[in-house]
């Protein structure tokens, strides 16, 4: 029986740490110091650990945090604050997630025996199979420049490393191989396919470059990646058996997210308390918080994980929740399709400019979710947001063809999906509510704008507090007639979270960020209007922007106050 592609880098990860290169980050006790000048509770989301802007930027793009032993953070802490005053402090930095994974660079693969030295080469080979495209996603629009020219020229050379220089030659085979696709699709008439064809030189060359030195990045990685990942650090060549590569950072960022890659060990001479130090550079801001930020977090996810577990208990058995929870977007539309009546529904033209019918968008919309939103909100609450997302558009192609409102289409093609997965009827009426009429509220709080329903009460609120009193309120009222008792201000959360979540991934999947896999590359859209109105987080999340504005999508670190509904109650969890 052959391994899982999970169980397979599950391996390559314990070789690595059988001889020490990686180290879980819950085994490493990693410390910040800092000089407190401004009274303001530290938080890694606010990060500007240098003073500036650019000090510690990385391979990542976003700003890493240098932390060290909890002696060493110490004497840092001291020294800063005899430098620049305040107040000096010490925090523990911890991973959210128990298999994120320190990289010691300082590790010298030379110094192991040969067999070891195989086995290291090898699982490292696993890791680097990550595949180029999932990084940097086709756009949709460029999809046949890629196809037709690009792709074709890189599979008959056979190569995946390109040293510098070489990539010219590389270049000209790629001028050369457009050019013929365009004089044969002239020949053909087929104008759809000429029009998309049309590039400038400039762009045609980033295209392919931007290609080639990921694939580059890729294969170094799996054959040195401490050199490649030290080089990586201060630019974009690396030096390997004295040949020099360009390699793609973007490439390399999404290669250690993909392997839970929080950070790197190595030493340093420190100008700052005067000594060779070791220090372990996060790099990946998404995955860290304070000990104290931690615990917060994962107070309130306990509470709605309790909440899930009462409300969504026993909606499915249990291998189907197990296999609804894991799915990714096109393993869920098959499983569903799989009902005729369903399959009908979700093979209808779902209207919008990329093409896709309900199947393929609604898949895009779980993928989307799957990506950047799965951490938000605890694992049992995954089955009930898969299904709301699974129902969202059910009834957009039955609308289309009987010239009636979606939300109408909606709601009796959702009946659909749920009798054929025996879904009880107050999970039925809640999910509804959701995807019918909790929207109205969600895009009038995170994508509208003016004032209206009554000026917003004599303007007693903001237009986007209102909304989101109103939305509370809603939810109070859904959970009271369709769930026995008063429900909690958890349970409240819990549903307004569920609400915020399909309005972000819903409005994501037109976005540059959404992926569709085609011919076994990953396909980008990109509606300009939508992502012009998402911005990337330092959490690398992609946000709609008022949203941020609103603080909507961060653990709140003040103790709660008032639990009354006219007030935003907990935020929403983006992690």
């Amino acid at each position: 029986m052959e391994k899982s592609d999970i169980q397979s880098r599950r391996e390559s990860i314990q070789e690595l740490i059988n001889v020490g290169l990686f180290r879980y980050m819950k085994d490493v006790n990693l410390y910040h110091g800092r000089a407190n000048t401004s009274g303001e509770t530290f938080v890694v989301k606010n990060l500007n650990n240098s003073g500036n802007n650019t000090g510690n930027l990385n391979v990542s793009g976003i700003q890493g945090l240098y932390t060290a032993s909890e002696q060493v953070a110490k004497q840092f802490a001291e020294a800063r604050t005899k430098k620049s005053g305040g107040k000096a402090e010490v925090h523990k930095i911890v991973g959210i997630n128990d298999d994120d994974l320190i990289i010691d660079l300082s590790f010298e693969l030379s110094k192991i025996k040969s067999e070891s030295r195989k086995k290291v080469e090898a699982a490292f080979a696993n890791l680097a199979k990550f595949s180029v495209s999932c990084a940097l996603p086709i756009n949709f629009k460029y999809k046949n420049i890629y196809f037709d020219v690009i792709f074709p020229v890189l599979k008959s050379q056979k190569r995946a490393l390109y040293s510098e220089g070489e990539e010219k030659a590389i270049l000209k085979l790629i001028k050369e191989q457009y050019r013929k696709t365009l004089e044969e699709c002239k020949k053909t008439g087929n104008r759809h396919k000429l029009a998309s064809l049309y590039i400038t030189e400039s762009q045609l060359e980033k295209l392919a470059l931007d290609y080639v030195f990921a694939r580059n990045t890729q294969y170094l990685l799996s054959i040195d990646p401490v050199t490649t990942i030290w080089d990586s650090i201060d630019g974009t060549i690396v030096r390997l058996n004295d040949t020099t590569y360009t390699v793609s950072r973007e490439y390399l960022s999404a290669w250690l997210y993909n392997n839970h890659i929080a950070g790197f060990k190595f030493y340093v001479q420190s100008a700052t308390i005067d000594k060779k130090i070791e220090i372990c550079q996060l790099v990946n801001v998404k995955q860290i918080m304070t000990e104290k930020e931690h615990g917060e977090y994962l107070q309130y996810m306990f509470l709605l994980e309790q909440v899930a577990d009462k409300m969504f208990k026993n909606i499915f058995s249990k291998e189907i929740e197990e296999f609804i929870k894991t799915a990714n977007g096109s393993e869920l539309i098959s499983y569903v399709s799989k009902d005729l009546a369903c399959k009908k529904l979700y093979d209808k033209d779902a209207g919008i400019w990329e093409g896709w019918n309900v199947g393929q968008h609604s898949a895009c919309v779980v993928d989307f979710f799957n990506k950047y939103y799965s951490n938000s909100i605890p694992e049992s609450m995954h089955s009930i947001m898969k299904l709301i997302l699974l129902a969202h558009d059910i009834g957009k192609g039955e609308a289309v063809e009987k010239g009636i409102t979606q939300k109408r289409a909606n709601f009796v093609c959702m009946d659909t999906l749920f009798d054929y997965m025996n879904i009880p009827t107050n999970i039925r009426k809640l999910v509804k509510f959701v995807v019918n009429d909790s929207q109205r509220y969600t895009s009038e709080i995170l994508l509208k704008s003016g004032q209206n329903e009554s000026e917003l009460e004599q303007k007693k609120f903001t237009r986007e507090k209102y909304f989101i009193k109103m939305l509370n309120n809603e939810c109070y009222n859904i959970l009271y007639e369709n769930f026995k008792g008063k429900p909690t201000s958890a349970e409240v959360d819990t549903l307004r979270n569920l609400c915020l979540i399909l309005q972000f991934c819903d409005s994501g999947a037109y976005t540059f960020y959404a992926k569709i896999k085609e011919n076994n590359a990953f396909v980008s859209g990109g509606n300009q209007n939508f992502t012009n109105s998402f911005e990337m987080t330092n959490k690398n999340t992609p946000v709609l922007k008022k949203a941020q504005q609103l603080g909507l999508l961060l653990v709140s670190n003040e103790k709660e106050k008032s639990r009354n509904l006219e007030d935003v109650t907990n935020p929403l969890l983006v992690l």
